[in-house]
């Protein structure tokens, strides 16, 4: 056995996906696949390593409303699901309890979105929220850059609610760390605004919450 709980012949699946059990995942589409590693230490000491292995998913259909006031497709983000696992080869693995590591989840989430495209990452306080702890470690609003898209300075996209003169569009973040034994998980759903869902994508908002939220909470 190696020092955080890894047997040595597993070694070779310290990077296993994440596994979403909800039928509901059938109606998003795969978009990317990543795997890291990252050194632990504290001190100058070397505590070993941690493994993460993340599914993005994207809604396709709700992006693919967007086609007729973009130029081309439009295949970026505006719903989007998003699992990691997170394997450890080091001993800090039995202390990697959800409330110990909220705070290194919610940096790494927030680093995510940076790398996809979304700004102005502002975490939601408790007044704001429209989740509870218990579905939601913690929730968020930012701002994905479509501008790519926008080809032209009097697109009609402009007029569409929750749209920025600079072709950003905001969204609504939710993100949880869930230990199902000796795994640990961070999940994570990206939505369009109340007000987008309703008057562009013609879906109600607290039904696609709640379908985030169970995909979240399906994830071994």
């Amino acid at each position: 056995m190696s020092l955080g709980g890894v047997a040595d012949g597993a070694q070779s699946d310290v990077y296993r996906k994440p596994v979403i059990t909800s039928s509901l995942i059938r109606e998003w589409t795969l978009e990317d696949e990543r795997t890291d590693k990252t050194p632990i230490q504290q001190a100058g000491t070397s505590l070993g390593d941690a493994y993460t292995s993340t599914l993005i998913y994207r809604d396709a259909e709700l992006a693919s409303v967007l086609d007729k006031y973009v130029s081309g497709n439009f295949d970026g983000i505006v719903g989007a699901f998003m699992a990691t696992r997170v394997t450890f080869d080091s001993p800090v693995a039995i202390f990697a309890q959800p409330s110990l590591v909220a705070g290194i989840a919610k940096r790494r989430f927030e680093e995510t979105l940076s790398s996809l495209g979304f700004s102005d990452i502002r975490e939601r306080s408790a007044s704001e929220r429209e989740t509870t702890n218990e579905q939601a470690i913690a929730e968020y609003e930012a701002y994905y850059d479509a501008s790519k898209y926008i080809t032209r300075p009097n697109s009609p996209v402009y007029a569409l609610p929750s749209v920025t003169s600079d072709g950003r569009v905001k969204t609504v973040l939710y993100l949880e760390v869930l230990k199902p034994g000796e795994t640990l998980l961070i999940t994570s759903g990206v939505r369009p605004t109340n007000r987008m869902l309703r008057d562009v994508f013609h879906r109600d908002p607290n039904a696609y919450r709640t379908e985030l939220i169970r995909l979240m909470h399906s994830v071994k």
